[in-house]
């Protein structure tokens, strides 16, 4: 951990993890969000952190308040983040940045351990929070998250440029 902010919300951090999860890129993490237990469809639980990764270059401490913003919304709804899901934000995520919404993924640039911690109950998962542009957005929306995430698969952009164009 290189650096880390304490958040409007007790208990909740939000840490900076250099070169992760690759060379020159940097990810914000929530530390202390898992503390609370979020509700999910079906009556289940779940507790939660999240991870925003950035190319270096984008790197800011404003970057740290957003992902504190984005945590304490999710405990005042106390309801998890689903894998699909797009957290439309009203403006862009950063300046220079046309994203104007975030979608939910799965943690797959990180290491397999890092999906799910196992040893809270309830379980603890970690959700990847990807910029997306509006176009996108509307895809996942029309066409669902899997033909979203197959179009990812198929160009392969880079994701955490937040200056990248859009996949549609």
């Amino acid at each position: 951990m290189a650096q880390g902010w304490v958040g409007e919300l007790a208990g909740v951090q939000v840490c900076l993890f250099e070169e992760h999860p690759t060379t020159g890129t940097v990810t914000y993490a929530t530390l202390g969000l898992s503390r609370h237990i979020l509700e999910m469809p079906r009556g289940r639980e779940v507790r939660q952190e999240l991870l925003f990764s950035v190319s270096r270059r984008f790197a800011d401490d404003d970057l740290a308040k957003f992902l504190a913003y984005v945590a304490e919304g999710l405990v005042r709804e106390h309801r998890a983040f689903l894998r699909g899901q797009v957290l439309p934000l009203g403006h862009a995520v950063a300046r220079g940045s046309r994203c104007t919404s975030l979608y939910v993924a799965l943690p797959v640039v990180f290491p397999d351990e890092l999906a799910t911690c196992a040893d809270t109950q309830p379980p603890t998962v970690f959700a990847w929070l990807i910029p997306v542009h509006a176009a996108e957005a509307e895809l996942v929306t029309r066409l669902g998250w899997n033909e979203f995430e197959d179009r990812l698969e198929r160009t392969d952009p880079d994701l955490f440029d937040l200056e990248r164009p859009p996949v549609v």
